[in-house]
């Protein structure tokens, strides 16, 4: 978001933190009974910056942190000292306009005193209040919470590859030191006051890049069931007058085109596929595409040889669902192994991948396969064991498995009708194939289901049934 700034004010210096003088230099300082305010920006109406309600933007300066992607790096640091009350009246000019007002940075929380006025004022205008925070100073959240000052915490939560880099101050030892503590504090007090209905909205913002999402799924597990946004990073560099005094504006943005191209921005289809991975609901924001609810729910369907997993499968195909197939797998090996596609060398090859690599072999290598779809909901065709049961469930939180049901002679029929060339063909050869895949645990797997479904009837029977199951998955929260 670009800033609107004020005119300027008299500058004056500030009391350095006691805790930390080297670096923090932002902290609020009084002359008199007047409160100062180290001013970043001001955005006089926003639609952008809070879900559902149009807003004006405080920005704050001053930060511990130096984050390479920072969009407003050029209030990281630096004074432009102002009288709180002029700040009060740029609030007052936009309230008959907002229902809000959004505390940013910088790093707004660093600025202790003034944050809280600064709230109170917002509050005694019928205005909610939020905040932008990175979570480095609990001890303000805790403050704002404890007076009902705040209506939402957004907090930008940071990783040791981009929060700390890049400068004498973000690599500050009592940064690295105390960050991760101070930011698990932030989120549990936000936390509890969520869930005590004291703080009304709250969300983790992660800005993620190539190199930094292999720390989500342990910020995943970190946050718990805290709302999560995934943020699209953009490299940048240095603004203008902190890259090279001696450049020109032209070369600065020659330069700057240059590095973008070599590192372009995650794009939604690849952020959908990290965010499977997590296998959690979460919201996905994209320049030029706004924000969106994601998550990916995944099915899977168990059943003995010619129970109907195809059929289920077909009809799933049909109404736009993505359908991972595990024979595919076993299909592709043995046709990579340049052997005959017949039944035999199906249930070998099948075999020997679980004997090499462990009874979930096969779900193994349909995982990747299915982060990579990016559609709401995704089915995995032809389950056969406990263990690949319990890897798609580790590998997708959502995970419902649904178990379909047939007696022996309506299967006899169904492999008799349809004349797969690597199917069975008699009773004797489809009870080897039974005894064969209970062997692998199939029999466990289907104690496992969540839904049961019989297919003994007509076609257009289980067509029905499924379609309504289908419907009814999709439609559930």
């Amino acid at each position: 978001m670009s800033r609107k700034t004020g005119s300027s004010g008299a500058e004056r210096k500030p009391k350095q933190h006691e805790e930390y003088p080297e670096i923090f230099l932002s902290q609020n300082t009084t002359d008199g009974d007047r409160i100062l305010i180290n001013f970043g920006g001001f955005v006089s109406l926003s639609t952008i910056d809070w879900r559902g309600k149009s807003v004006c933007t405080v920005f704050l300066r001053g930060c511990p942190l130096r984050c390479s992607y920072c969009q407003n790096e050029e209030i990281q640091d630096g004074e432009d000292w102002r009288d709180i009350q002029e700040i009060f009246e740029m609030i007052r000019t936009s309230s008959p306009f907002i229902s809000g007002v959004i505390f940013s940075g910088g790093e707004p929380t660093l600025q202790k005193e003034g944050l809280i006025a600064l709230a109170r004022y917002t509050k005694n205008l019928g205005l909610a209040v939020g905040i932008q925070t990175n979570g480095f100073f609990p001890d303000t959240l805790e403050s704002l919470l404890s007076e009902d000052l705040a209506d939402k915490v957004a907090i930008d939560y940071k990783t040791t590859w981009e929060g700390y880099s890049g400068s004498s101050a973000g690599n500050h030892l009592l940064v690295k030191n105390n960050y991760g503590k101070n930011v698990l504090k932030s989120i549990d007090l936000c936390k509890n006051a969520f869930k005590k209905r004291t703080l009304d909205d709250f969300e983790i913002v992660f800005t993620i890049f190539y190199e930094n999402m292999e720390y989500l799924r342990e910020i995943s597990r970190k946050i718990g069931d805290v709302p999560l946004v995934l943020q699209q990073g953009e490299h940048k560099m240095a603004v203008l007058n902190m890259s090279s005094p001696e450049m020109t504006r032209g070369e600065y943005i020659s330069k700057k085109r240059v590095q973008q191209e070599r590192h372009p921005p995650l794009t939604l289809q690849e952020i959908k596929e990290i965010a499977n991975k997590i296998g959690r609901p979460v919201r996905i924001r994209v320049r030029g595409e706004g924000e969106i609810a994601y998550f990916m729910k995944v099915i899977g369907v168990v059943g003995m040889p010619a129970s109907g997993k195809g059929e289920f499968a077909k009809m799933a195909s049909d109404i736009g669902i993505p359908v991972i197939v595990m024979g595919d797998m076993i299909r592709n090996a043995v046709k990579t192994a340049g052997l005959e596609p017949t039944d035999t060398n199906f249930g070998l090859t099948a075999s020997r991948l679980r004997a090499e690599q462990g009874m979930d072999a096969v779900a193994k290598l349909c995982v990747p396969e299915v982060e990579h779809q990016t559609a709401p909901l995704v089915l995995i065709d032809g389950i056969r064991g406990d263990s690949e049961v319990r890897r798609f469930r580790k590998a997708f939180p959502s995970f419902t498995l649904i178990s379909i049901d047939s007696t022996f002679d309506n299967r006899l029929l169904r492999v008799a009708a349809r004349g797969r060339t690597d199917d069975v063909h008699t009773a004797e050869e489809l009870r080897n194939r039974d005894e064969r895949e209970l062997g692998w645990g199939l029999g466990k797997a289907q104690k496992m289901s969540d839904v049961q479904i019989k297919n003994n009837g007509t076609l257009d029977d289980f067509s029905k049934a499924v379609r309504r199951l289908l419907d009814k998955i999709r439609k559930d929260p």
